[in-house]
């Protein structure tokens, strides 16, 4: 995610892990040499991590890597690290990966069957997010690259080398853009803005051409007076269907660039140097000035001449036109979307488009037309717009027309709205049905290549075909919210730390304004009350759950997050965070420093670091124990009864100094750990696991004890700012009385622990 480093990319247990770097600049004409330290164990000498070699492209060198990791027995982060060589200069970066494996359900997605403990809303964001992650790389190592626009600017182009071309290149932009990486704070070191969606839009400029002649008023809007953009071949060559098929890929990432105010660098005279609003309108005024004479849109430009009924090639302008509207405030008039409403009454009236037989396949295209004309709104007493809601109930996996293009069309309408359509009148969950369907479709190098009963399939490739499902699997909205709770897993009376920070902005042109948190699952006056709020991102809500419960009986409570960005859209999971209460034994919850679970050490080299996982704790071990019967005998209180870390990152956690109940122990970095460095150091904290009476030691098996793992997490820093010392005070004291001087609030600004003091006497006596 652009500007949030801390988010690790994702990765199953066993499955492939894409490793992303790229190397660009140096003194070596763009050959370089690089290898993976592939578990971030700071040595090169493990299995694939040997030495190969990168050419730049003339702009980067690609340094992928598709590995599996070593098998995690909990959820762990991993830090990867790549080392490049350049003309004798080495320079490393590391990774942050995380292998989720806590509460995943194993069939998934060849079936949805969860056992107990185990939760389908966490395996199926984990799933997604990883496919999504794959293909993203995937496509980033196509694009072609030059240093002009064809339209004589020597800006930086790329080209997605799709069939059609313009149709895959807009299709991939929007992938990228949908997933964060526009024109936001953090654009300069995204490597996905720079070396995709930037020079990518200049591409897209480039096929930009103004015209005249319209038919209507353009109100000296936005645009240029009495103009509009038309299409030239520019350096994606040709397309005819431009203002029906290619309007989404033509003009959504204008839309979805993030930044209105952007000036073109590039693009033909007219075009070049406007800011993208004003760019913006001038396409809006083109998609409308061909539409035909009744309102609809045929395959090509039809300056407002035909009548048409096919419901096929009417379902792309729209789309476009709402994304102006809705990002840019752009001009869209309402007498067009009159018309529009008009013309879908006539030919897909009823819940069926009546082109190319009827029926369910294209209520999506319905839909996107609906959610131009009525503004977003979705209105479940609008007949027509409800027929075709409910009539993509019947649109599943294996029916007629199940293929790429029908169910691309049926993802567009139900996102339409605000807010979306997320369950059809079924019940069913159709993005998370066609998340099911999708995933297991993934070529194991990232890529789609189905297009499923769609009889045109064969006019758009590979890379097309994989931009499309990248898009039907990950969310169109702004902002992403993204719920977190330790543990998930607890009993009564237990504090549980619910932990929005996650959340982010994938549109920049929108800030997340408040978070709103609902754990209770009881009914307000609009079923739903809100137990906590704030603006911070980083502000954390502890809550307690009191249920009464019986031994063995367990509840679940699920938990909304709900972020509202700046426009007043709300965003929800509901997903991520499902409470399980029992009195069953449940794992400890690892707390690698004092400071929190996901504070991070600083250390130097060369130099001893101090890890305290002390704060870890038991999650039952404040519990009545189980008060014994006639069969078993009374529990024992439990807690923790050992606590390792996996200092020299061997995979075990016996050595000798490992040991971290008692006291801190000691990380010396490894040879080869370089300044900026980051090491996950692994953390395993076991309980005793006999309090409630399901389990005795050497009855009913050897050992009831449950461990739970995690990390450490170090970062390895320059030694340049001295600590800061809080000397507490005054303190005052009779002549002969020891004083007690409190340092405690002494903090190194670098995060490092274990500091040593020394006293020094400066005025008056004592020892």
């Amino acid at each position: 995610m652009q500007g949030r480093p801390e988010i690790p990319h994702p990765a199953l247990n066993g499955q492939p892990t894409v490793l992303q770097a790229i190397a660009e600049g140096g003194n070596c004409g763009g050959a370089y040499q690089y290898r993976w330290d592939i578990n971030g164990d700071a040595d090169y000498d493990d299995a694939n991590e040997q030495m190969r070699n990168a050419n730049s492209n003339g702009y980067f060198a690609a340094l992928g890597l598709d590995v599996t990791l070593p098998a995690a027995q909990g959820d762990r982060l991993f830090y990867p690290k790549v080392q490049v060589t350049c003309a004798g200069e080495t320079l490393s970066a590391t990774m942050p990966v995380k292998v989720t494996v806590d509460r995943l359900c194993p069939g998934y997605p060849a079936n949805e069957n969860c056992a107990e403990g185990q939760s389908l809303g966490i395996t199926r964001t984990v799933y997604a997010n990883r496919a999504v992650d794959r293909a993203l790389w995937w496509m980033f190592v196509r694009f072609s690259h030059r240093g002009d626009d064809g339209q004589g600017h020597a800006v930086h182009t790329c080209i997605y080398p799709g069939s059609p071309t313009v149709y895959a290149h807009g299709h991939a932009l929007n992938a990228f853009l949908r997933r964060s990486h526009g024109h936001g704070e953090g654009r300069d070191g995204d490597v996905y803005y720079r070396h995709v969606t930037q020079c990518g839009l200049n591409a897209l400029l480039s096929t930009y051409s103004m015209r005249g002649g319209l038919f209507f008023d353009d109100f000296n809007n936005e645009g240029r007076n009495g103009e509009a953009i038309q299409y030239t071949n520019g350096v994606l060559g040709g397309f005819g269907h431009w203002p029906s098929y290619g309007a989404t890929a033509w003009i959504e990432p204008i839309a979805n660039f993030g930044n209105p105010n952007y000036v073109a660098p590039a693009g033909p005279g007219n075009v070049f140097g406007r800011t993208l609003r004003s760019i913006g309108q001038d396409l809006a005024d083109g998609i409308v000035q061909c539409r035909t004479s009744d309102g609809g849109w045929y395959y090509d430009c039809r300056n407002n001449t035909i009548t048409h009924s096919d419901g096929s090639t009417n379902g792309w302008a729209p789309e476009s036109l709402r994304l102006l509207q809705r990002k840019f405030g752009t001009e869209t008039y309402q007498w067009a979307k009159n018309d529009q409403r008009n013309w879908l009454r006539a030919h897909c009236g009823n819940g069926s488009c009546t082109y190319d037989g009827g029926g369910p396949k294209l209520s999506g295209n319905a839909l996107v037309g609906y959610g131009w004309t009525e503004d977003e709104t979705y209105n479940p007493n609008d007949a027509q717009v409800q027929a075709h809601v409910n009539s993509l109930q019947n649109m599943t996996p294996g029916v007629a027309r199940w293929g790429l293009y029908y169910i691309y069309a049926m993802t567009k309408g139900l996102r339409s709205f605000d807010p979306e359509i997320k369950i059809l009148p079924n019940g069913r969950d159709w993005s998370a049905m066609m998340n099911q369907f999708l995933l297991p479709q993934q070529a194991g190098d990232g890529s789609w290549n189905w297009v499923g009963d769609w009889p045109w399939g064969g006019s758009i490739d590979q890379l097309a075909r994989t931009a499309m499902s990248t898009q039907i699997i990950q969310t169109w909205l702004e902002t992403q919210a993204w719920a977190r709770a330790t543990p998930q897993q607890a009993g009564p009376g237990i504090d549980i730390t619910f932990d929005h920070s996650w959340s982010h902005v994938l549109d920049p042109t929108v800030s997340i304004v408040r978070y709103r948190w609902n754990v209770i699952d009881r009914p307000g006056d609009n079923g739903i009350v809100w137990d906590f709020e704030t603006a911070d991102l980083n502000e954390q809500f502890t809550f307690q759950y009191n249920d009464d419960l019986g031994w063995g009986e367990v509840i679940t409570k699920n938990v909304m997050l709900e972020v509202t960005d700046s426009e007043g859209r709300t965003v929800l999971d509901d997903a991520n965070v499902h409470i399980e209460l029992s009195l069953r034994n449940h794992v400890p919850v690892i707390v690698g420093h004092p400071d929190g679970a996901d504070a991070v050490y600083g250390g130097y080299i060369g130099q001893p670091i101090v890890l305290d996982g002390r704060n870890t704790y038991d999650v039952d071990s404040q519990h009545e124990v189980f008060p014994g019967d006639a069969n078993r005998p009374r529990g024992v209180p439990d807690r923790i009864t050992s606590l390792h870390f996996d200092l020299n990152l061997d995979g075990d956690y016996d050595d000798a100094g490992e040991d971290g109940a008692l006291g801190t122990v000691t990380f010396i970095p490894r040879p080869g750990m370089v300044i900026g460095d980051r090491i996950a150091v692994p953390v395993r904290a076991c309980d005793d696991g006999q309090w409630n009476g399901e389990c005795y030691d050497g009855v009913t098996r050897a050992d009831c004890s449950e461990c739970a793992f995690g990390a450490a997490y170090v970062l390895v820093v320059e030694n340049v700012d001295p600590p800061q010392i809080a000397a507490g005070g005054p303190y005052t004291a009779d002549r002969g009385q020891r004083i007690q001087l409190d340092l405690s609030g002494t903090r190194d600004p670098e995060g490092v622990l274990g500091m040593v003091f020394s006293y020094e006497l400066i005025a008056g006596e004592g020892t």
